[in-house]
């Protein structure tokens, strides 16, 4: 299980969060909450919902998602790109 916490420190507030993230081998996404995960090979994208993407300054929101993976390699692991 991953939790992922986007904090927006400043002035400036933001409107949606978009993180995108990478695994290492075989990971899949299995379930996510607080956002929009989706996959494609080992590229993972999570895109805010409608009641947590506007952010005022100072403000934060966090998401989370489970991993699996088949067979051998390692386990999942996610970097930020």
């Amino acid at each position: 299980m991953v939790w992922v916490s986007h904090a927006q420190h400043g002035h400036r507030g933001a409107e949606r969060v978009d993180r995108r993230l990478d695994f290492s081998g075989n990971q899949r996404i299995t379930n996510s909450w607080n956002a929009t995960v989706t996959q494609s090979g080992s590229s993972v994208t999570a895109k805010n919902l409608s009641y947590n993407g506007s952010i005022p300054p100072d403000g934060s929101t966090t998401f989370g998602f489970r991993a699996g993976r088949s067979g051998a390699g390692p386990l999942p692991s996610p970097t930020r790109s």
